[in-house]
């Protein structure tokens, strides 16, 4: 079915309820959806408890999780009414969650070739009475760590670490290098949240059914923040950087981006609404938001200790590995190929992947404007560039550059101005829209220096 033929059948997705339960130490918590009356939903989500008992008040949090939640089966048919049965919203809360679904979601609507910015996509209603509302109050000082199994996490997690600074981790659904990195770095039982899709979202899928990108940081977000609430955390740091800033293409006027929820527009929207109507006075901070990847993978290049177990291929996240043929292994390689001695980088990624002639579209859609970026988490198209000139330009001096690097330098590189300076000031550059510490600031200018 295409989207009119859905629109049409599905107009409604209800956000029935949820539940919760104590057991075995953990918390079960289940939500239900509906489309209609024809397909139901009930995800769950299992955070392991501390020895206190759970907070006062802790409903609207889990609701919350609910509407985040919500986004993955609304897609499913994009139905042009989500109705809200589990909670109460006011107007300016209606406003936020219509603003996240439509700009988090432009992937989704640019790969089904909706048009995101007719009146009538999608309203919210909510059918449940207004309550009193509580907005809970921090109740510790401590940071927790939300983890993966990525370079930038390996950075927040060897800076935190290397300046003594006590922290919690928080891995959801782990890898096998997101636990790896947290043992790395003095975690070895960091709490670890399990989010179990309805399987019946899968099924709908493969019957055709409408799929697409959703907002996988906001989840997160939502997750730590209701993770340290239950642990008496006072702030949840995520390792989103200055890059994500960047878009991937132009749709319908607007700018598609794919790491739209690790934003620092976004940062900023999720911190007032949570101090408003959720947590007053926890701190959400993205604490590499001053960088660009190229800086944090040349600090990256001063842990060692995390090479060997670092993964960001998600091609390769089911078997701990890096695919080598994908846009992010390739970003990835030529971010860590300037800083990082060649034999080290290729027992890293199992291979030299400048040597792969193929991989060359990937390094267009990386660097030339006139293509979408890849729909992954990689670099902005600048820093992309310079990473491949300051790769072309190591291998100069052996006297023999791979041939990859060669047709990236001939068809771009050769006919950009000034990459040396340009790449010397993506390296010193530092990002003021950021809401770090000073003391936060002051390590992360240390590792840089």
């Amino acid at each position: 079915m295409n989207f009119q033929e859905l629109t049409t059948k599905y107009p409604e997705f209800t956000y029935v309820s949820f539940e919760y339960a104590v057991s075995d130490n953990h918390l079960h918590i289940t939500f239900h959806f509906s489309i209609q009356s024809d397909l139901h939903f009930a995800p769950t989500i299992t955070i392991p408890l501390s020895d206190k008992p759970l907070p006062p008040n802790f409903d609207n949090l889990i609701f919350h999780l609910g509407l985040v939640e919500m986004l993955s089966y609304w897609k499913l048919t994009c139905s042009p009414r989500i109705t809200i049965n589990a909670g109460h919203l006011d107007q300016d809360q209606i406003n936020w969650w219509h603003n996240l679904l439509t700009q988090s979601m432009g992937e989704y609507f640019y790969n089904n070739h909706i048009d995101f910015t007719r009146n009538d996509l999608v309203s919210i209603t909510v059918d449940s009475p207004a309550t009193e509302r509580s907005v809970l109050t921090r109740s510790g000082d401590t940071p927790l760590v939300l983890a993966a199994g990525g370079k930038d996490t390996a950075v927040t997690l060897g800076l935190m670490t290397e300046n003594h600074h006590k922290f919690g981790t928080l891995l959801v659904n782990p890898t096998p290098a997101a636990l790896d990195l947290c043992q790395i770095s003095g975690q070895p039982h960091p709490i670890i949240v399990e989010r179990q899709l309805d399987p019946h979202l899968l099924e709908l899928n493969q019957q055709g059914f409408l799929n697409g990108h959703t907002p996988f940081s906001a989840l997160l977000a939502f997750l730590g923040i209701t993770t340290a609430h239950l642990y008496g955390f006072g702030s949840v740091l995520v390792s989103n950087e200055r890059s994500s800033n960047e878009g991937n293409v132009e749709y319908l006027g607007h700018q598609i981006n794919h790491q739209y929820s690790k934003t620092f527009t976004f940062e900023t929207d999720f911190r007032q609404y949570l101090n408003q109507y959720l947590i007053k006075d926890l701190k959400f901070i993205s604490f590499l938001r001053p960088l660009y990847e190229l800086q944090i993978a040349k600090i990256f290049a001063t842990l060692p200790q995390y090479w060997s177990k670092f993964r960001s291929c998600n091609t390769g996240q089911t078997t701990n590995s890096w695919c080598g043929h994908c846009p992010k292994c390739l970003f990835t390689y030529a971010c860590l190929y300037p800083f990082i001695d060649t034999p080290d980088l290729i027992s890293i990624f199992g291979h030299d992947l400048f040597q792969d002639i193929s991989l060359y579209p990937f390094a267009e859609q990386l660097i030339d404007p006139s293509k979408a970026k890849p729909f992954e988490c990689v670099g902005t198209r600048e820093e992309a560039t310079a990473a491949f000139h300051l790769s072309f330009t190591k291998t100069q001096s052996t006297g023999s550059v791979p041939q990859l690097l060669v047709q990236i330098h001939d068809h771009h590189l050769v006919s950009a101005a000034d990459l040396e300076s340009k790449a010397k000031s993506l390296l010193s550059g530092w990002n003021s829209d950021n809401y770090l510490s000073e003391q936060y600031q002051s390590i992360i200018k240390t590792a840089l220096s």
